[in-house]
This record gives structure tokens, C-alpha cells and sequence, in this order.
């Protein structure tokens, strides 16, 4: 995650993610920052939540490290005291109309107003599931781990996101593959 994270200018996770546990969305440490300067990036990631009602507590690990800037994707159903309570440990909003994220414009707000080229998305299921629809993601990377976890309300790699026919799904083609102990890490790039 980190050494993907050395490529891109900002990194997007939804408001449940960050707000299950000790979520600080960092650049990885010395190792990962001096990785990220040979790059030619910033020492630090731009991090990016994204949250249709700003359901975010502002005390959270994400906002504790206040060198690097955080981005807010809500939208105008986000109550406005909950907005208030975050504007002062976010450095911009953006606002889509109506309930859901316009993943588009916001894409289109982040490379604009912010300059991100490169954007790492690291879920939950409800964002990827945003992205996968709205055609944006050129590259899905896959960790297989010997652990088994389900049930009815497990999350999934693309919540929400489900094309009529297994025809009209958004395929890719395998790029890489590499096995590190028990884990398998895939890496698919998207097909157009």
C-alpha cells in the first residue's frame, strides 16, 4: 500500500474507513517520503475522504498530522453544522449537488484545484464502487491473503456496483503478479 502510495499525489478513502480505527492515510515513513522525493513528489500525501453527508469526527487520526492537507468530496445533503465542525481541519471541499458524489467533477476539482495527476483510491467498497461506475479507475490492485472473512454484510471490493449483465462489467487484464510469503499481490490494469 505504502510503495503504491510513493506514485500518486493523493490518496481517497470513504468516511467509514477512516473512521474504523487508526486510519491516518500517511505517506509510510522515512523509507516511503524518501521514495516519494526521488519520485518527484511531495514528502507528503494530499489525502482525500470521501463522505455524501460528512459523517466525519474531526478528532480523528486522519486530521492529527497537520502537514499534510485534507479534502473533503460531500454533498449538498451533508447537514451544514457538520460541515462547520470539519472546515477547520480540511483545507477544501467540494460539493456535488444532490445526494450522491458527481465522481467525475470531482476528479475533475482534484486535478484543477489541486494539481492531482495521480490518485491512489484505497476504498472502502462504496468509493471504489463510485469510481468503478463512473469509468475512472485504470488499475485495480488485489492483495489475496490466507484469511477468510464474509457473510451477508461483509463489504465487498465495489459495493453498490452492479451492471445488469456480466457482459457490460468493467473488465481488466492481469499486469502483474508476485507472491510474498502467504499472500499473493495482483495487479490489473483496466480494459477499455
Amino acid at each position: 500500500m505504502y510503495s503504491l502510495r510513493t506514485r500518486a499525489d493523493a490518496v481517497l478513502s470513504g468516511a467509514r474507513t477512516v473512521s474504523s480505527g487508526t486510519v491516518s492515510l500517511d505517506s509510510g515513513g522515512p523509507r516511503y517520503t524518501k521514495a516519494r522525493l526521488k519520485a518527484g513528489r511531495s514528502t507528503t500525501l494530499l489525502k482525500v475522504i470521501a463522505s455524501g453527508r460528512a459523517l466525519l469526527d474531526p478528532t480523528l487520526p486522519v486530521f492529527e498530522d497537520l502537514a499534510s492537507r485534507v479534502l473533503l468530496l460531500t454533498t449538498s445533503s451533508a447537514d451544514p453544522r457538520r460541515l462547520a465542525r470539519l472546515r477547520p481541519v480540511l483545507a477544501d471541499i467540494h460539493i456535488s449537488a444532490g445526494s450522491t458524489i458527481d465522481w467525475i467533477a470531482a476528479m475533475r476539482w482534484l486535478a484543477e484545484q489541486h494539481r492531482v495527476e495521480s490518485l491512489v483510491c484505497e476504498g472502502g467498497g462504496e468509493v471504489n464502487g463510485g469510481m468503478i461506475r463512473a469509468g475512472l479507475v485504470d488499475e485495480v490492485h488485489l492483495t489475496l491473503a490466507p484469511v477468510l472473512f464474509g457473510g451477508r454484510d461483509a463489504p465487498t471490493l465495489a459495493d453498490g456496483y452492479s451492471p445488469e449483465f456480466l457482459s457490460s462489467a468493467a473488465k481488466f487484464k492481469l499486469k502483474n503478479a508476485f507472491r510474498r510469503g502467504n499472500e499473493m499481490f495482483l495487479s490489473y490494469s483496466a480494459i477499455p
